[in-house]
């Protein structure tokens, strides 16, 4: 299977793939979320700024 776009193109697309998910967020996320804590992640437009913004403390 060939690749149908030129390596220009492919060069831009995967440049746009951005990571999520990340070790670090992770070892954040997790022990939070089985704490009780329910949050929602949010992107600012610098890659470094994620805020998790906490909406409630499940009982």
């Amino acid at each position: 299977m060939t690749d149908v776009h030129p390596p220009e193109v492919r060069s831009f697309n995967m440049s746009q793939i951005k990571s999520k998910g990340t070790k670090p967020e992770e070892l954040v996320r997790k022990p939070l979320f089985s704490e009780g804590f329910r949050y929602r992640k949010i992107m600012l437009n610098c890659l470094a700024n994620r805020i998790l913004y906490c909406q409630s403390i499940k009982q």
